[in-house]
C-alpha cells in the first residue's frame, strides 16, 4: 500500500510571542528576568510583617509596602537589605512603607510583586 507521505509543520511558527505575567517578574540590573519570589522570604520570615507589597521601580531600586502593628526596626531593614544584596549578587536600594492595607488588585487579589520597569 502506498501511503503519501506525511508533512509536519510546527503550528508555533504563527503564533506571535506569548505574553506573561511580566508585571510580578523582575529585571536584575544585568537585564536578565527572574521571579520576584526569591526576595520573599528576607521579608516573610519576620514575624511583625502582617502583608507586604514588593515593587520594583529601576533595576536597583525596591519599595516595601508592609502592613504591621509598628514600623520594623532599623535593624530589620538593615537585614532585609543585606539578604537582597546576597540574592541578587549586587547592592540595592531598598525602601520601607508602613501602611494601614495593601491596596488590591481591580479583580480583588493582593499582588506580592510588582514591577514599575518600562517594557524593554
Amino acid at each position: 500500500m502506498n501511503r503519501p507521505s506525511l508533512v509536519i509543520r510546527h503550528a508555533f511558527a504563527l503564533l506571535g510571542p506569548i505574553v506573561g505575567r511580566k508585571f510580578n517578574l523582575f529585571r536584575s540590573a544585568e537585564g536578565r528576568l527572574f521571579s520576584s519570589g526569591l526576595l520573599f522570604d528576607p521579608i516573610r520570615l519576620n514575624p511583625e510583617i502582617k502583608q507586604f507589597q514588593l515593587v520594583q521601580r529601576a533595576a536597583n531600586s525596591y519599595h516595601v509596602r508592609y502592613v504591621a502593628d509598628a514600623a520594623i526596626s532599623d535593624g530589620t531593614e538593615s537585614g532585609i537589605r543585606q539578604e537582597f544584596h546576597q540574592i541578587l549578587g549586587a547592592p540595592v536600594a531598598v525602601r520601607f512603607k508602613r501602611v494601614p492595607e495593601i491596596a488590591r488588585s481591580k479583580g480583588g487579589k493582593l499582588m506580592a510583586a510588582l514591577s514599575e520597569l518600562a517594557e524593554s
